[in-house]
């Protein structure tokens, strides 16, 4: 009979013990598979759809820090900057050694100018991160937001030299060489670049951007024609293939991708500008003088500095 008894109890934990272990792993999978289709909706870009996935993953299980990192990354790219560090927060709550959140805590607070708050993270990645070639590019990022951009290039090549294939290290060298006017040491790390991701939409036109800066328009149009094949609605992409146009003489083309340009952005001074020019070299003064009269409009100073830099040339 006592035998009879512990064998029942037996069965009993058993079934108990099969209810809750099925029932753990049936919410695990639901969570995951919430997840993966909120990655799905995240990779085509639809992130209020990503958002609600990621939420539900969450729901059914809150301790998994990558939920909550997808999270923040949709909120961060809708500009939902709160959001975003809020989720981001949670995520080095429950591991603090996601780096990526921290990058982008940081690159937040930089995109906010809020430059104190922006070196606090990238200090913790500078002092925490394993590996050696991303302390030397937080150090960079810390450099370059103090303005320091010689000491930035040191510390971004410093990482490319631990590590040769850093795109990101790539990239940021290349912005700044950039942003200094040294147009052919821009080419030369975007192309590096280029050859790890050859169909990446940034250097693509960074890359286009610095070939037209350089007058090199053909190389320009190359580049550029590739981005605009990876993204039809970039501005930057069509404002600079109007450019490198029209440094080919092709003034029909100029004015096409400038006017596809001003439909992305239809308050710009510069694209406005850039369309009266075109406009008026082909002899459309009355049309061209609309397009001068909005670019006044919109910024009388930077119409005022063209003027200056067209008469000086």
């Amino acid at each position: 009979m006592r035998h009879i008894h512990i064998k029942i109890v037996l069965t009993v934990l058993i079934v108990v013990l099969t209810f809750l272990s099925s029932d753990v792993f049936a919410s695990q999978v639901s969570s995951k598979t919430y997840y993966l289709r909120g990655n799905k909706y995240f990779q085509r870009k639809k992130y209020d759809k990503a958002i609600e996935r990621y939420q539900k993953a969450i729901s059914i299980n809150p301790k998994v820090a990558g939920y909550y990192f997808k999270l923040a990354e949709s909120y961060k790219f809708k500009g939902l900057y709160e959001e975003a560090i809020e989720n981001y927060n949670k995520t080095v709550g429950l591991n603090p050694r996601y780096y990526s959140a921290y990058a982008n805590m940081g690159d937040i607070f930089c995109k906010r100018q809020e430059y104190e708050r922006a070196i606090e993270y990238y200090k913790i990645l500078a002092e925490k991160s394993p590996k050696e070639s991303q302390v030397h590019f937080y150090r960079g990022r810390i450099c370059a937001v103090k303005d320091d951009t010689d000491g930035a290039i040191a510390e971004y090549k410093e990482a490319i030299r631990h590590k040769s294939g850093y795109i990101e290290a790539l990239c940021s060298v290349a912005s700044i060489y950039a942003k200094r006017g040294e147009y052919k040491k821009a080419v030369n790390y975007n192309l590096r670049a280029k050859k790890l991701r050859p169909y990446s939409e940034d250097i693509l036109v960074n890359l286009g951007i610095a070939y037209t800066e350089l007058k090199k328009f053909d190389k320009a149009l190359k580049v550029l024609l590739v981005a605009l094949r990876v993204n039809p609605f970039n501005e930057k992409t069509r404002f600079y293939l109007g450019r490198a146009y029209y440094g080919t003489g092709n003034l029909e083309q100029a004015i096409k991708q400038t006017k596809e340009a001003l439909k992305a952005n239809p308050d710009s001074p510069r694209i406005h500008f850039s369309l009266g020019l075109y406009y008026e070299k082909v002899g459309w003064s009355d049309m061209a003088a609309v397009e001068y009269q909005e670019a006044m409009r919109l910024d009388r100073d930077y119409v005022k500095k063209q003027m200056q830099e067209i008469g000086g040339e």
